[in-house]
């Protein structure tokens, strides 16, 4: 071995001894450093997508299941209601408040199952179902549909009915944002709009101008109601402010009472959209 080779193992020896140097320590802690940031950026970016996925799946569920529980008792029912004294505050049809009226049959007292000459009689009546939008006291800037049933006679006669006046409050659904009115950011979301016969086009179904409403006679004249859903999932203050994963979705549908078009009255012209 010559001498130069012998100086080049000499160094190798003494580097091997010392470790490794600062600047190497330097450059693979930045190296280290790099790569955990580009793994943290990926996991944070994949729990935002989940997050997103997860918050519009649960708002079109929500709002699905609202509508369906809304045009099923649509279809049951026998009239929309332009208000109702039934509960302890008067209810007024609106685009915010959706009255029906759903016939029902209760069992007389003399309707004894346990007497073999059975020979009484059912009594009519009805439930008034009132859907109304309210705020959320829970979240600001959010809404709720609750839903209030009472089950009442049509008349007094027997006062032995068990389910008489009977009043169910039910939360149908949560994360309501919309549709709001843009010249009334104050006022409730517009969910329900009503549709009626066109006076010119019998074939055709048209909205009805919400201010005309509260008249009966209007109401008598409604075939179907229009509803409207904007909802929301996820927080606002979410920490990861450059990712938020608020979803917002809109769900539409339309349903009409089971009786025939032609026999609801047509409307004046001046009384449509």
């Amino acid at each position: 071995m010559n001498h130069s080779s012998s100086r080049f193992v000499s160094k190798c020896r003494r580097r091997n001894s010392s470790g490794v140097s600062i600047t190497e320590l330097i450059v693979s802690s930045i190296l280290l450093a790099s790569s955990l940031a580009v793994v943290v950026e990926l996991m944070a970016l994949c729990t935002v997508t989940n997050s997103k996925m997860f918050n519009q799946f649960d708002a079109q569920m929500g709002a699905h299941f609202a509508i369906d529980r809304i045009k099923r008792d649509v279809r049951m029912a026998a009239e929309i209601k332009s208000e109702s004294n039934e509960f302890s505050s008067r209810k007024i049809l609106n685009s915010s408040t959706l009255i029906l009226h759903i016939p029902v049959f209760y069992e007389a007292a003399s309707d004894d199952p346990s007497s073999i000459a059975m020979n009484g009689f059912t009594l009519p009546g009805h439930c008034a179902v009132v859907y109304e939008v309210v705020p959320d006291p829970e979240r600001s800037g959010e809404f709720m549909i609750v839903c209030s049933t009472r089950k009442s006679l049509q008349n007094a006669a027997d006062e032995a009915v068990t389910s008489r006046s009977r009043v169910d409050d039910q939360i149908i659904v949560k994360g309501i944002v919309g549709p709001m009115d843009i010249n009334n950011p104050s006022a409730l979301p517009k969910v329900f709009s009503y549709v009626a016969k066109n006076p010119i086009h019998s074939d055709r179904l048209d909205l009805v101008i919400d201010s005309v409403l509260y008249d009966q006679s209007v109401a008598n004249g409604l075939a179907g109601v229009a509803i409207d859903l904007e909802m929301k999932r996820g927080n606002l203050g979410s920490t990861l402010t450059e990712f938020p994963t608020d979803k917002f979705v809109a769900v539409h549908s339309e349903v009409c009472l089971r009786l025939p078009f032609a026999d609801k009255g047509r409307l004046d012209p001046n009384l449509y959209e």
